[in-house]
């Protein structure tokens, strides 16, 4: 241990010495300070809090992943260029011990840095909100809805998939589904029409939702409906209708009023409407005088959102998401620079990188029932579309386990960002993923001949 540590120390002091350090810090500085004054939010408290927490704490995540994947790729192929490796392999050091200096090294400066960036985003973010520049309502607003961590509750699904396969039997017993269809491909169509059909409200009628509460809410605070809708017409005049809430055996909440499609919109529900049963109940009556039928947004068209915690504790658990990532990538430049030279290291990880970004899309693509167009493919053309299944279903298993959700939109959201959330990213990124890429490095160091003449 005492031997990482010298390493992981020597990385530390080459790297502040070091004008690269200095240039990082200055540009850092300069998203952090500048970002907030040149891009242009919508005027609004939220628009305000979105651009310092997605935008500017995003941005320095980036810059801060550019470097740490850099650095890891340079941390050790530079030194087999410039044979000062050598003066470490002649000593008592073992590969493993050589590559988690390297990298104990590379996370303590880039974990400084996201600290740093952190807390003056934090600060800044408290300065430009305190109460003397705020109106009453943007006060309440920031309290409840975005300077808060709130758990989501979303309609009850569980009943859809099984209707689905029942409908989807139903056609190919009569005759209706063709022969050859995916049943997979046709499942999901069939799940996506009933999903939708769940979510529809025609003009006149009442669409009741049961929502599942994931933890108990605190009868305290407020909890708020949010539903966001489209609508059967091609305008965006305001629709009339009536909201009802309440929980179960329990006397029932309504408000009226119009509200335009396409847009976002937060219903105050009083302190104490979620009652202490886990189960509550959203119902909306269409009465759009157009008689246009809505359809509420699958994803998160209807949601009720209440208190789970504060904004401090959220913050700080988004951070430590970003600085798992910032770990990951490291490792991923570290294992480069072992296997190869810089430049080809440094192409080979940012490839990676990018493999990682496009993982919606190569899940999209797997999931496809023929990758090549023609409706007579040949035998050849049949083979490469089986080798591009395997090659992106090989390259879906082996990246999703690295997607994590978007923790900067959540924290601007005033979206609660659990310790489940944390400890998947923690154990998978770091535990698992560095682990391998740590040995699988000093397996090659070790098989290396580094004393070999140029």
């Amino acid at each position: 241990m005492m031997r990482i540590l010298a390493i992981a120390a020597v990385a530390v002091r080459n790297a502040v010495r070091s004008r690269i350090l200095i240039a990082l810090i200055l540009l850092l500085m300069a998203c952090a300070l500048g970002l907030p004054l040149t891009i242009r939010g919508d005027g609004t408290l939220e628009g305000h809090v979105r651009i310092l927490l997605s935008y500017t704490i995003g941005f320095s995540s980036i810059l801060l992943s550019i470097s740490a994947v850099w650095s890891g790729c340079a941390a050790i192929s530079a030194e087999m260029r410039d044979r000062q490796i050598h003066l470490l392999m002649t000593k008592p050091v073992r590969p493993i011990e050589l590559w988690m200096g390297k990298w104990l090294g590379i996370m303590v400066l880039h974990g400084a840095l996201l600290v740093f960036v952190g807390l003056t985003v934090y600060g800044l973010l408290l300065w430009t909100t305190r109460p003397t520049l705020l109106r009453p309502e943007d006060r309440r607003k920031l309290r409840e809805e975005i300077l808060v961590a709130r758990v989501s509750a979303r309609p009850d699904e569980s009943g859809l998939a099984e209707a689905a396969r029942t409908a989807l039997e139903a056609e190919r017993a009569s005759g209706r589904l063709a022969p050859d269809s995916d049943p997979e491909e046709a499942f999901r169509a069939m799940l996506h029409l009933h999903r939708v059909h769940f979510y529809s409200v025609p003009p006149g009628s009442l669409r009741e939702w049961t929502l599942r509460l994931p933890i108990a809410p605190d009868l305290n605070r407020p909890a708020f409906l949010q539903f966001r809708f489209s609508k059967s017409e091609l305008n965006l005049e305001s629709v009339a209708g009536q909201w009802f809430w309440g929980p179960a055996n329990a006397p029932l909440g309504s408000q009226s009023g119009t509200w335009p499609p396409e847009a976002v919109h937060s219903l105050p529900l009083p302190a104490g409407a979620l009652g202490k049963d886990k189960t509550f109940h959203v119902s909306f009556g269409n009465a759009d005088p157009a008689g246009a039928t809505l359809f509420f947004d699958p994803d998160r068209g209807v949601e009720v959102l209440y208190y789970r915690g504060g904004f401090a504790g959220n913050f700080f658990r988004a951070g430590l998401v970003l600085f798992a990532q910032i770990a990951f990538l490291a490792a991923v430049g570290l294992s480069s620079g072992a296997l190869f030279s810089l430049p080809v290291a440094s192409f080979v990880s940012v490839s990676f990188v990018l493999l990682i970004r496009l993982s919606g899309y190569i899940s999209q693509v797997a999931r496809q029932r023929q990758i090549l167009e023609g409706n007579t493919p040949s035998p050849l053309l049949q083979a490469v579309d089986a080798l591009l299944h395997l090659v992106f279903r090989s390259l879906r298993a082996a990246i999703t386990p690295l997607d994590v959700p978007d923790v900067l939109g959540l924290l601007a959201d005033g979206r609660f960002v659990s310790w489940a959330t944390v400890g998947s990213v923690l154990l998978v990124h770091g535990a698992f993923y560095i682990g391998i890429l740590a040995l699988a490095s000093a397996w090659i160091l070790r098989r290396r001949e580094l004393g070999l003449p140029a």
